[in-house]
C-alpha cells in the first residue's frame, strides 16, 4: 500500500538512484584509466618496456569499469533493500 499511495516519490527516488549508480561506476573507470596511464608513464621498468601506454591504459580502463559496475551493482541492490 505504500508503494501504491506514493508512486511519484519512489520513482523519484529509483531515478536518483540509477543516476548515482551511473556517475559511480564511471569515476571509479575513470579512475582506472588514470591511475593505469600514470603507472605507464611514471615506473621506469614499464616505461622502458612498452611501446605505447595506450593498450595497457585502455586494458585497465576497461577492467576497472567492469569492478566499478559490478560495486555499484551491489551497492544498488542494498539501497533498493533500505528503500
Amino acid at each position: 500500500m505504500l508503494v501504491l499511495r506514493n508512486p511519484a516519490r519512489f520513482s523519484i527516488v529509483g531515478s536518483i538512484g540509477a543516476i548515482f549508480n551511473m556517475l559511480g561506476a564511471l569515476i571509479i573507470g575513470l579512475s582506472g584509466f588514470a591511475i593505469t596511464y600514470i603507472m605507464c608513464v611514471s615506473i621506469t621498468d614499464l616505461k622502458d618496456n612498452l611501446r605505447s601506454v595506450f593498450i595497457p591504459t585502455i586494458v585497465g580502463g576497461f577492467i576497472s569499469l567492469g569492478v566499478g559496475y559490478l560495486y555499484m551493482t551491489v551497492y544498488g541492490m542494498s539501497i533498493d533493500t533500505i528503500l
